[in-house]
């Protein structure tokens, strides 16, 4: 399985868990009798959910082409040696 894809699962897990936490702590979304009302978990759903669209954004770039085996890694925009 490609490691972007599951970076991209992981993080849009992590983003709803995030936004339901932040609801909560707003009072949008009864259940934990904990959470409802409570700013604090405004202010960590609102860091996961920030973390889960980083993961998001990570798995989404292009895979960075591997060197085929044999072959040098050569940098062509350096200046040759005097």
């Amino acid at each position: 399985m490609d490691f972007g894809k599951i970076e991209i699962g992981i993080g849009v897990v992590l983003a709803v868990l995030g936004m339901i936490f932040a609801l909560q702590g707003v009072g949008m979304i009864g259940g934990s009798s904990l959470m409802d009302g409570n700013s604090i978990f405004i202010y960590i759903g609102s860091l996961i959910s920030v973390g889960g669209l980083v993961l998001v954004a990570f798995g989404l770039r292009p895979p960075t082409p591997k060197p085929k085996r044999g072959e040098e890694q050569t940098r062509s925009d350096l200046p040759a040696a005097p």
